[in-house]
């Protein structure tokens, strides 16, 4: 999945970023897929996640501490209406969902 989101155009510029759209994309789909249906319990079900779930969906960690960087609501709700629609439509964000 992560080789496919890695297709995704990046709607941000270079400056700032500390996520990979991948693995944001792929946080975003499996957190729908798993039942939330809002930002906010997106960025919950992804800080409770087992730490081999977090590697395999791409996110990120502090490369000084090694502790995760969880995206939080307002990064998500920035960066998910950029993208194309399909994924938007696959990670169940409209109208303030995720």
């Amino acid at each position: 999945m992560l080789q496919a989101l890695a297709r995704v155009p990046e709607p941000r510029d270079a400056g700032g970023r500390i996520h990979p759209l991948p693995g944001l994309l792929a946080i975003a789909i499996a957190a729908v897929v798993s039942g939330s249906s809002r930002v906010v319990e997106t960025v919950k079900w992804a800080a409770d996640l087992p730490d081999a779930t977090w590697e395999r969906l791409g996110a990120t960690r502090d490369a000084f501490t090694g502790v995760r960087r969880v995206p939080d609501d307002s990064t998500l709700s920035r960066v998910l209406p950029r993208t194309p629609s399909m994924l938007r439509c696959a990670a169940g964000c409209s109208a303030g969902r995720v």
